[in-house]
């Protein structure tokens, strides 16, 4: 990729950057991870998990840096995951909790993707208006049916279909039955508290879309919010596969392929791509610095039994 484009150019881009639409999507980030973190201490009550809003906002921060260098945010997840079931070790709740999440936050960025889609007249022909209304009304039924009975009725008929022989076929079952049962539980928030949720889950979304216009102004792209929107929708839900470090090239590739449509040429697209992944390097050093403090606490509440133990023989 970097040998297709004029570096030299690129480095004019990211030279020029502006500073102000730079510091504001910074801020912006950061509140991004705060109402993460409200929305996931508003559902942690079913799995009978009692973190502070300010321990789930370290723990969001700190997956940030672990984000930087794995492949798929996806997998960086597990590192939230691990530190939420550490209380008790509570593996399946913590997981449940942080998919129930994922499948709201997904939800939520994919519903406001296809709505700014239908306002650009570059790809809004007839046949994929109807495409994009069939993914909304699908994304609005997926949630009313699984907080219906329907889920549980067609699991059973699944379950009561196939046979169950073999053992390890046993333990799989065994285990998807427990995680069905502990997630099922989301549904005692009630319909006024997941509504709340939701709404809580697009306001984060919509600042997502302001985050990724104010970084394109930063770097002057002036395209529409609807056309920036829907492509880091769509760059966004692809850097989720894991197979690159970050997003790395995935990310850099698609902007180049995608705004060149737009007539923005691949050196301000990776620009663009550049100015993002250096505010996520920033917000993963807070992150790190917030891991890093975690780290050395632990190390002393391992060193004092020690020294208290090495006192008292002195005694």
């Amino acid at each position: 990729l970097f040998r297709s484009i004029n570096v030299s150019n690129l480095f004019q881009y990211l030279g020029s950057i502006k500073i102000w639409p730079l510091l504001i999507s910074l801020l912006i980030t950061f509140l991004m991870r705060f109402l993460w973190a409200y929305q996931i201490s508003l559902t942690q009550a079913p799995m009978d998990m009692h973190f502070s809003l300010y321990a789930i906002f370290r723990i969001q921060m700190i997956a940030t840096i672990y984000s930087l260098v794995l492949p798929g945010d996806l997998l960086a997840g597990g590192v939230s995951w691990y530190k939420l079931s550490q209380p008790g070790r509570k593996y399946i709740e913590a997981g449940a909790l942080l998919i129930f999440f994922r499948l709201v936050q997904i939800s939520c960025l994919v519903f406001i993707g296809l709505i700014v889609a239908l306002w650009d007249p570059q790809i809004s022909s007839p046949e994929f208006r109807t495409l994009i209304i069939f993914g909304l009304l699908s994304i609005i039924f997926m949630w009313i049916l699984f907080f219906s009975n329907q889920v549980t009725r067609i699991f059973n008929f699944i379950t009561n279909k196939v046979n169950w022989n073999a053992s390890f076929l046993l333990r799989i079952f065994d285990t998807v039955e427990k995680f069905l049962d502990t997630f099922l539980k989301f549904r005692a928030l009630g319909v006024k508290r997941l509504l709340f949720v939701f709404g809580v889950s697009f306001i984060a979304q919509f600042l997502g879309l302001v985050f990724f216009v104010s970084l394109a102004r930063a770097v002057d792209i002036q395209l529409p919010f609807f056309v920036i929107g829907w492509i880091t929708t769509f760059v966004t839900i692809l850097q989720l596969i894991p197979i690159s470090i970050a997003g790395l090239g995935i990310r850099e590739a698609s902007y180049a392929v995608l705004l060149s449509d737009y007539g923005i040429s691949p050196e301000q697209a990776i620009s663009f791509s550049i100015t993002i992944f250096a505010v996520f390097i920033i917000v993963g050093l807070v992150g790190g610095i917030f891991e890093l403090s975690d780290i050395y606490r632990n190390w002393q509440a391992r060193q004092k039994p020690d020294s208290d133990g090495g006192n008292n023989i002195s005694n």
